[in-house]
């Protein structure tokens, strides 16, 4: 076996096998000149991978894997030109002695403080402050219904700890209050894994805000945060994340909140967590928040924040 084998690098906006070498980096690893025989090697893929991930990082390592292993490796191997994949079921660690990066977002709580502040501030917002109308396809109406949405949608979630997806979800029909306390009935259909629970709105000056909102709806099965131009069609994933991240600028900006520069609604979940969990049953949390204890130990806790083993040790110096 004596072909050449196409030299491999990442390629920029490309996922398909490529000769052109990469403009930044001197490959030395790629398949360029390699035979089949070497090039189909465990060694050789392995420092090919390697070099990838520490050039261009772990995600296009992954991506020129996949690549590697349905472009070149499988068809090799179909037409009997190898024994097969010598890199099949080694894990990408394993391959590049990378590991996936942690979460880059979530874990991080607000102060009361903090979080005060920043209920107040988004009550206080008036959306069709700072909107202009601008070219295109977007009427000035349409702007400001999608900045209230924005901001309607970060109170509720400061106020439940509701997820992104459940939040967009909620129609009136799902509210439930007596005038004195009201929660949220996340259905089935709704909930992240489908079980149903019910979310406490946990903040006075939220639940009256959502009251004053239902009294300018259309329909009881309209979304409380539907889409800005219909509030019975749900709001676009993409388009809502977007706005959310706007805002979450902004608000980092005009009240000095560094995480928000790079949190997002799950810091809700997060700073709900650590302000009420402390002394809460675990039936209660699973309710609210809708997930285990588990999973709220490992993404939802603030490891930075100490106040609760401060006010612990206080209370063990006081007895």
């Amino acid at each position: 076996m004596t072909s050449i084998l196409p030299g491999i690098y990442p390629v920029v906006k490309s996922t398909k096998p490529s000769a052109v070498p990469c403009d930044l980096h001197r490959h030395q690893h790629s398949l360029k000149n390699h035979t089949i025989a070497s090039g189909a090697r465990f060694h050789a893929l392995e420092n090919l991978l390697t070099e990838v991930a520490n050039l261009h990082g772990r995600e296009t390592a992954r991506q020129t894997r996949t690549v590697l292993t349905k472009y070149l490796l499988t068809k090799l191997t179909r037409d009997e030109l190898i024994q097969g994949n010598p890199i099949a079921g080694v894990s990408l660690d394993e391959l590049t002695g990378t590991k996936k990066t942690a979460r880059s977002r979530g874990g991080k709580a607000l102060s009361a403080s903090e979080y005060e502040a920043l209920v107040d501030h988004l009550l206080r917002l008036d959306p069709a402050e700072g909107i202009m109308r601008r070219q295109g396809r977007w009427t000035l109406d349409h702007l400001i219904a999608k900045r209230r949405n924005a901001i309607d949608q970060a109170l509720l979630q400061a106020a439940t700890g509701l997820r992104s997806t459940e939040a967009n979800l909620i129609t009136w029909e799902h509210l439930a209050d007596d005038g004195t306390t009201m929660s949220v009935r996340v259905t089935e259909n709704i909930a992240k894994g489908g079980v149903p629970r019910t979310a406490l709105v946990l903040d006075d000056r939220v639940a009256e805000h959502l009251r004053t909102r239902k009294k300018s709806a259309g329909s009881p099965s309209e979304f409380v945060i539907g889409a800005p131009s219909d509030p019975s069609i749900a709001w676009d994933r993409r388009n809502r994340n977007k706005a959310a991240q706007t805002l979450y600028l902004e608000l980092a900006q005009a009240l000095k909140i560094e995480a928000l520069e790079n949190e997002r609604s799950h810091v809700w979940r997060t700073t709900l967590h650590t302000l009420y969990g402390d002394g809460v049953s675990t039936a209660v949390l699973d309710s609210q928040f809708g997930n285990s204890e588990q999973i709220r130990t490992k993404h939802y806790t603030d490891p930075s924040d100490l106040s609760t083993l401060k006010k612990a040790a206080e209370k063990m110096r006081s007895e």
